[in-house]
C-alpha cells in the first residue's frame, strides 16, 4: 500500500492502493486506486478508482475509470465518470462528464457536455455541443449545438442549432421555426436546408 513509481513501463494485474507514476507505457488489467500517471501509450482493461489519469500519449480504456483523463488519443470502450481532455477521441462507451478534444467521433454515449473540432455522433449525446468545425447528428442528441461551420442532422437534434448553414434530413424540431412559435431560436444567418419525402397518390 502506497505511492508506487516505476522507471519505465509496466503491466500491472493486481492491485496498486495509491498513486501510480511510470516513466514509461502501462497496460493495466488490475486496478489502481489513485491517480495514475504514464510517459507513454497505455491500455486500462482494468479500472482506475476515485484518481486522475494522465498522458502525454494515446490511451485506450476498455475498463472503467473513476475520475478525469487527459492524454493525447483517446479509444474508449469502458467507461469513465469525470472529464475527459484529449487531442481525439473515439467514443465507443461511456462518458458521464464534459469532454474537450480535437476530433470527437461518439459511436457510445456522453452524459455531458462537449467542445471540440469536428463532431460525428452515431451514439447519444446528452449536453451542448460546441464545435469550431462540422457537426454531424446520425443518432441522438439531447442540447443545443453551436458551430461556424455546417451542421448535418440525420438523427434527432433535439435543441437549439447556431450554425453556418445547416441540412436537416432526420428530426430537428427546434431546428425549423414554426410562425406560432416564438421561442424557436435560430441565428440570423443560418441557412436551414429541409428534405422531406412526399408520397401524393393519384387524384380522384
Amino acid at each position: 500500500n502506497g505511492d508506487c513509481g516505476i522507471s519505465g513501463g509496466a503491466s500491472i494485474g493486481g492491485s496498486v492502493y495509491g498513486d501510480l507514476t511510470l516513466s514509461g507505457g502501462a497496460s493495466i488489467s488490475g486496478s489502481i486506486n489513485g491517480d495514475a500517471t504514464f510517459s507513454g501509450q497505455a491500455a486500462i482493461n482494468g479500472s482506475v478508482n476515485g484518481g486522475d489519469v494522465t498522458t502525454d500519449s494515446p490511451l485506450t480504456i476498455g475498463g472503467n475509470v473513476d475520475g478525469d483523463v487527459d492524454c493525447s488519443d483517446l479509444t474508449l470502450g469502458g467507461d469513465i465518470n469525470g472529464d475527459v481532455d484529449c487531442r481525439d477521441c473515439h467514443v465507443e462507451g461511456d462518458i458521464n462528464g464534459d469532454t474537450d478534444s480535437g476530433s470527437l467521433t461518439v459511436d457510445g454515449d456522453i452524459n455531458g457536455d462537449t467542445d471540440c473540432s469536428d463532431c460525428t455522433v452515431g451514439g447519444s449525446v446528452s449536453g451542448d455541443i460546441t464545435a469550431s468545425g462540422s457537426v454531424q447528428i446520425g443518432g441522438d442528441l439531447e442540447g443545443d449545438i453551436v458551430t461556424a461551420e455546417t451542421v448535418l442532422v440525420n438523427g434527432d437534434a433535439n435543441g437549439d442549432i447556431s450554425a453556418g448553414s445547416v441540412k436537416v434530413l432526420g428530426n430537428a424540431p427546434d431546428c425549423v421555426p414554426d410562425e406560432d412559435d416564438s421561442d424557436t431560436d435560430i441565428a440570423a444567418d443560418v441557412d436551414v436546408e429541409v428534405e422531406v419525402d412526399v408520397d401524393i397518390g393519384p387524384a380522384d
